[in-house]
């Protein structure tokens, strides 16, 4: 704003809003180390239950807690969705998170795991390559933990972007993830592990035995790390004409600009292609070239 007085123009000048960024640090610090306090205690809390996969504490609050979270995340996406007058982003990544459950049970054959039989189960077969504990909260789980990660990973391409402009954001944005999510999947599994919902029945490398447990610490959390960049670069990368990936596959494939339908089936399809190749394959890889041959049982 500009005054005018005896013939000079002078300018006012705004009051400088107040200066927040130390609080804002020492909540992030406080919210930190409570979340730190609280991961630590619930890792050993539940390293010392006392439980296995015969006798797993608490799994029908998992279940149902996981499914509870999972449906909060669709209606979030659905009023998106309403609200744009098209499939939301968040909406978009959940559907198809969703859908590469199936691929669990051979991952988890290439990792060993074997879950509790407590679980509420579906019935896959006597197929080559899979475990015998198929859990029906895996559909809700991997709705909740890659929708998670997928938000975590176009955070890290921004913070990339602005913080190292000169440097790859989809390589620097997987390393900035690669330490939360080992930190997340750590704790995750800790106590998880503790409380008997699954264990590895064999780990390639170092290994935290929680429990009656175990969890290793190297693989298959390492191997995730090429999905980070390839999801980095699908999420986060558009062209030209403001397409991202899955439009511009969809559209190769109907040879038109396309529709709502066919963006959430390349979502799918993609994403289902890639987090096998990226992640599955590898597991599935190792087990069979240099792993031991142990006969999966039921607990």
């Amino acid at each position: 704003m500009e005054k005018h007085t005896a013939g000079m123009t002078s300018t006012a000048v705004a009051p400088r809003a107040a200066d927040t960024s130390g609080l804002s640090k020492n909540g992030a610090i406080a919210a930190g180390s409570i979340a730190a306090v609280v991961a630590v205690v619930g890792v050993l809390l539940a390293a010392n239950s006392g439980c296995s996969v015969v006798n797993p504490v608490g799994h029908r609050i998992y279940e149902i807690g996981i499914s509870v979270v999972a449906v909060g995340i669709l209606t979030v996406g659905v009023l998106q969705s309403v609200r744009a007058e098209k499939l939301s982003r968040l909406l978009l990544m959940a559907v198809a998170a969703c859908t590469w459950f199936w691929q669990e049970t051979y991952g988890d054959w290439g990792a060993y795991v074997l879950y509790s039989d407590k679980f509420l189960r579906y019935s896959w077969g006597d197929t080559p390559l899979s475990v015998p504990v198929r859990c029906w909260w895996f559909v809700p789980g991997y709705l909740v933990f890659y929708t998670s990660f997928f938000l975590a990973v176009i955070a890290a391409v921004g913070i990339a972007r602005r913080r190292w402009p000169r440097t790859n954001p989809y390589v620097a944005a997987a390393l900035l993830c690669f330490p939360g999510f080992y930190v997340f999947d750590l704790v995750w599994e800790g106590i998880t592990t503790g409380l008997g919902y699954w264990t590895y029945l064999h780990t390639f490398g170092p290994a935290l035995h929680i429990g009656n447990g175990t969890f290793p610490l190297l693989w298959p959390i390492l191997e995730q790390v090429p999905f980070m960049i390839l999801a980095a670069f699908a999420l986060t990368w558009k062209n030209t004409e403001g397409e991202d990936v899955f439009e511009i596959i969809a559209r190769s494939v109907i040879r038109r600009a396309p529709g709502e339908i066919a963006t959430l089936v390349s979502w799918i399809v993609v994403t289902n292609v890639g987090f096998f190749i990226a992640t599955i394959l590898p597991l599935i890889a190792l087990r069979a070239v240099a792993g031991p041959n142990i006969p999966v049982v039921m607990p």
